[in-house]
């Protein structure tokens, strides 16, 4: 037979690919997803901190600290949310 095998071993090669990819998308899913609900927590309790901070204090400098903190801490969030979207393709 030619270079192409036995149809067998061709249909055998097709669902061992099928396979890898289905195997490959359940990990960008679980990656995904573990992301999502660790990091976005995490960042989401900092920013609500921060502004906390922010509300509260009397003195201008923490109130801008905590300001720049709930910003860098929304950016990442906005950036994290891009990353999942992107691991979900």
């Amino acid at each position: 037979m030619g270079r192409s095998g036995r149809p067998g071993q061709r249909q055998h090669h097709r669902d061992f690919q099928q396979g890898a990819q289905a195997h490959q998308e359940a990990d960008r899913e679980r990656i995904a997803r573990d992301i999502h609900d660790l990091l976005g927590q995490s960042l989401t309790v900092v920013a609500l901190k921060a502004q906390i901070i922010e509300r509260l204090s009397a003195d201008p400098h923490n109130k801008q600290q905590a300001a720049e903190i709930t910003a860098i801490s929304r950016q990442a969030i906005g950036e994290l949310r891009y990353t999942v979207a992107q691991l979900r393709c």
